[in-house]
């Protein structure tokens, strides 16, 4: 029984869809540090996505960075840094994981 329960949740999870922007996140843009000067800082975001790919996965971070900045009242973002996993990783863990931190902002000029 408790292996029927555990492939379920393995294949429920490797069938999860992308990511998709809400249309609230697709208003998100990301800024250059010098533009972000004129902009209220909101606080750093973090995301982590798997997927099938890292391609994949980075793709859906990045979607889910923009719906949490839009979700928090920010219209923009500065990128600190992004990262995914190498093949190894991928092949090690089955599926590929992506990692994006950003500091969020609310900048007037793009309202």
């Amino acid at each position: 029984m408790r292996n029927r329960i555990f492939l379920m949740v393995i294949f429920l999870v490797s069938c999860a869809g992308p990511t998709l922007l809400t249309q609230d996140g697709a208003q998100v843009r990301q800024i250059s540090i010098e533009d972000s000067k004129q902009c209220k800082f909101i606080e750093v975001i973090v995301t982590r996505d798997r997927g099938p790919s890292s391609g994949q996965a980075l793709s859906d971070a990045r979607n889910d960075l923009r719906n949490i900045i839009a979700e928090k009242g920010g219209n923009a973002f500065t990128l600190l840094d992004e990262h995914k996993d190498g093949w190894v990783d991928c092949l090690l863990d089955i599926r590929c994981g992506a990692n994006v931190e950003a500091q969020a902002y609310l900048c007037p000029s793009l309202n």
